[in-house]
């Protein structure tokens, strides 16, 4: 675990090293990730509890942007390594394929709170809790075998029913790497996602600005460090 632990730190310190050095670019990412949070924090203060619907409608719409950004940093990665690529195909099968990883954990995790929903008319919901924990475990390997599969469609080509196969191996050849990795990019919603916590509309406002510009620096330094993880498991075959 250590060495994965020093590996990984590795790859954000290249990643990081990648932003500094390519820093008139990023800047231009950094600059419109802020733009779209900001944005979209305010709507969710526009929009009342009641109008749950254009809430959720506004971060759908919101949420593309990112994967634009996040598309154009992979397909300039992937021409760098094979000199072959289309924006347009690396945007389609990074959009698709992070919606279905997306799916898989949905659905596993809402398998999970159904059996506690139902376990819990039974034997009361703390027990049922601990009885259903197993359930957790479909979720959990979802998340750390098929996290890099949205990588996978973009760099390896692969046709779609390999995709999910291919990230499983390549997975296998260091867990803890791609477990250390997936905690940490989670680490961004996570975080940021408390802003729902504040009631205060002026004082949400302000620290979703001031937050706003750590947040799109990081999202871009988990892009890159995922990239690198991905092509040293790659390299290990």
């Amino acid at each position: 675990m250590s060495a994965s632990i020093k590996q990984f730190a590795y790859y954000v310190s290249e990643s990081f090293y990648e932003f500094k050095n390519n820093l008139k670019i990023y800047l231009i990412y950094v600059f419109s990730l802020c733009l779209v949070s900001i944005i979209q924090n305010g709507f969710d203060l526009i929009f009342t509890k009641n109008e749950m619907m254009l809430r959720i409608a506004s971060k759908i719409l919101f949420s593309v942007i990112p994967i634009l950004i996040f598309s154009k940093i992979l397909y300039v990665i992937k021409i760098r390594r094979s000199g072959l690529g289309e924006y347009g195909e690396v945007l389609w099968k990074f959009m698709l394929y992070n919606f279905y990883y997306f799916f898989l954990v949905a659905a596993s995790a809402s398998l999970y709170f159904i059996l506690v929903i139902i376990l819990s008319a039974f034997i009361g919901m703390q027990l049922s809790f601990f009885a259903s924990a197993f359930m957790l475990a479909p979720m959990i390997y979802v998340m750390i075998f098929f996290s890099l599969s949205p990588f996978i469609a973009v760099f390896d080509d692969e046709s779609s029913n390999e995709v999910f196969a291919r990230s499983k191996k390549i997975s296998n050849r260091n867990i803890s790497l791609v477990i250390i990795n997936h905690l940490s990019s989670l680490l961004v919603p996570i975080i940021f996602s408390s802003l729902i916590l504040i009631e205060n509309p002026v004082l949400k406002l302000s620290v979703a600005i001031l937050s706003s510009v750590p947040e799109s620096i990081f999202s871009i330094l988990m892009i890159l460090t995922t990239a690198r993880v991905y092509q040293h498991l790659i390299d290990r075959e």
